[in-house]
């Protein structure tokens, strides 16, 4: 994924009517409380990959606006200004930035601002594309390294077998998911004086893939198999009895 010369759609999720309203509420309340509780079609969310607050001087002065189209405006940046990057669009960035009224959260032009840090590129970038790689083995239904809980959660379902358990890698979180086999038995009995043989299928564990996180993300799994468990059929000897 390249952060400079990616495509992004858009979308909208609120009239203009509305974001005005939303707007003139935010602003009397000294805080734009809704830009950031969107999530937006085609936005890069800083949050999600880069750790540090990113943060950005304005080189130029630049309108801070409610809405990504720039309409709706909240207040004026100065050049020189310092915002704190939360978002990237296609050509406008969403920002938290101090206004008149105390803080708000809303779009400028990227333009406007200084260059993102080649580093925090190169670190959106590698982090981008290993969610990439996550989403992907979700969608085939296999576990990878750096999967969030709730992505196991997706491929593999939930578990009520976990426990906390402290290794090499310190403290650590484990999930246990038992694998089961139908197998057959055969069900010997006698009733007066004959004996009869039936066939019966039983569930056993087999083994367990077992999942260890550690600040709630994948950092191995393993699959274990149980090698005394009955693969072969079984017999279960039922007593004699007479019957009437």
């Amino acid at each position: 994924m390249s952060i400079h010369n990616e495509k992004m759609g858009t979308r909208r999720f609120l009239s203009r009517a509305r974001f005005q309203i939303l707007t003139a509420l935010a602003v009397a309340c000294g805080i734009a409380w809704a830009a950031d509780r969107l999530r937006l079609d085609g936005v890069l969310y800083v949050e999600d990959y880069v750790e540090k607050p990113v943060e950005l001087k304005a080189l130029n002065p630049t309108l801070l606006t409610f809405s990504r189209d720039g309409s709706a405006p909240l207040d004026n940046i100065r050049a020189g200004q310092h915002v704190r990057l939360l978002g990237i669009g296609e050509d406008r960035y969403l920002v938290r930035a101090r206004v008149t009224n105390g803080r708000a959260d809303g779009w400028v032009v990227a333009s406007d601002m200084e260059p993102i840090p080649e580093s925090v590129i190169k670190e959106l970038e590698t982090k981008s594309a290993a969610a990439e790689k996550v989403k992907k083995a979700v969608a085939r239904g296999e576990i990878e390294i750096g999967m969030t809980q709730d992505a196991v959660e997706k491929v593999l379902g939930k578990t009520k077998v976990k426990s906390k358990i402290t290794d090499a890698n310190g403290a650590v979180e484990q999930w246990t998911y038992p694998a089961y086999k139908t197998v057959p038995y055969q069900v010997h009995s006698v009733a007066n004086g004959t004996n009869y043989v039936s066939l019966i299928q039983r569930k056993v564990q087999v083994g367990a893939t077992i999942v260890t996180f550690q600040d709630s993300k994948v950092i191995r799994f393993e699959k274990k198999q149980d090698e005394t468990a009955p693969y072969q059929k079984g017999q279960i000897q039922v007593p004699s009895v007479d019957l009437p």
